[in-house]
């Protein structure tokens, strides 16, 4: 590494301080460069940052040759054409979830990254040590013929009454499936990969929402081969309680509370147990890199694009592969709640 690895935030919805800051900790990065459209909103992320040229063109940022790499939080409706103007530019993509609303775009942006070589990360930090470790518990048979996933994840919004619904449902093209349902849809993920079958059905606390396409309640049913059912529910209205993951199977069960909670705690209990038993931290291994570690690491020590599972410390993000399968089930989650029925998710997968 030659140079320190220079880095533009492109869009301030976030955490992009977060973001920005942890890129200027690492010793082979640093942030230089802010832009959104909106400009006082990226005046005052550079001044959190620190040290940041402001720009009012994210094609002018695109073509400043000693930039590396693009930090993108968008909103997801902008998230296509942003991706692919900076491939085309030749940078490093780091972008948070979703990858894009349609398919389409997603198949571009795939055939693009791999075309001119840069280096892809999209962000979602779902996985903890915890959940690597049920992970590789499934891999070891500690649960003897898997049963069942079940998924609860809620948040809450302010969103603002109508005005405000109608304007994150236009910038996230949907509601909680395109926005934070995405966690437990990763997670599950990276523990059984995609799904053969998917029925939802999308609820509305209130008439503004329901005619802004903004869903806040949702429940999925999902089929896996050999007869196993994955349940999520996630919602905008549960205060982020009991987030967690509970996996079952004919010799044991496991429950994870760490989803989105950062809290570590993972419960398990055999066959003829009496109790559960909470794992120590001591045996969960180390925890993951934070979000941007791994994208960071790839630039300057060309690692590969392959994101979840091929690094211990890289799951809290997705290869370019792995995000374009979760915008494949998402088109079919939401083509199943139009349907209303259980659909295969084969038809909205490429080849």
């Amino acid at each position: 590494m030659k140079k320190r690895i220079q880095t533009a935030i492109c869009g301030c919805e976030g955490h992009v301080e977060k973001f920005g800051k942890l890129i200027n900790s690492y010793e082979e990065s640093c942030t230089v460069a802010v832009w959104d459209p909106d400009r006082a909103a990226a005046r005052r992320v550079a001044e959190e940052i620190g040290d940041c040229r402001v720009y009012e063109d994210y094609d002018e940022l695109l073509r400043n040759p000693e930039i590396d790499g693009v930090i993108i939080v968008s909103p997801a409706v902008m998230h296509a054409e942003m991706v692919l103007k900076a491939i085309q530019a030749g940078k490093h993509i780091f972008v948070e979830k979703p990858l894009c609303i349609h398919t389409e775009d997603a198949y571009e942006i795939q055939e693009a990254v791999k075309e001119r070589g840069v280096k892809f990360y999209m962000t979602d930090p779902f996985v903890e040590n915890t959940t690597q470790r049920l992970k590789a518990m499934m891999e070891e048979g500690f649960f003897g013929k898997l049963i069942s996933v079940r998924i609860k994840y809620g948040s809450l919004f302010d969103l603002g009454g109508p005005e405000g619904i109608a304007g994150k449902a236009r910038r996230f093209g949907g509601g909680m499936m395109a926005d934070t349902g995405g966690h437990p849809l990763h997670g599950l993920y990276y523990l059984l990969g995609m799904p053969e079958k998917v029925y939802s059905h999308f609820s509305y606390l209130d008439p503004a929402a329901e005619k802004a396409g903004y869903e806040q309640i949702v429940d999925l049913i999902l089929e896996y081969p050999d007869h196993v059912t994955v349940s999520i529910a996630c919602d905008t209205v549960s205060h982020g309680l009991a987030n967690m993951i509970e996996v079952c199977g004919t010799e044991g069960a496991a429950r994870d509370v760490s989803l989105g909670n950062h809290k570590n705690r993972l419960s398990l209990r055999r066959r003829g147990d009496a109790e559960w038993t909470v794992v120590p931290e001591s045996e969960l291994g180390p925890v993951p890199d934070d979000h941007v570690r791994y994208f960071i690491k790839m630039i300057a020590y060309d690692l590969p694009n392959d994101g979840v599972g091929t690094d211990p410390l890289s799951t809290h993000g997705m290869s370019i592969d792995d995000s374009v399968k979760l915008v494949e089930l998402r088109q079919a989650i939401y083509a199943s709640n139009d349907a209303q029925s259980l659909l295969p998710v084969a038809p909205f997968c490429k080849g």
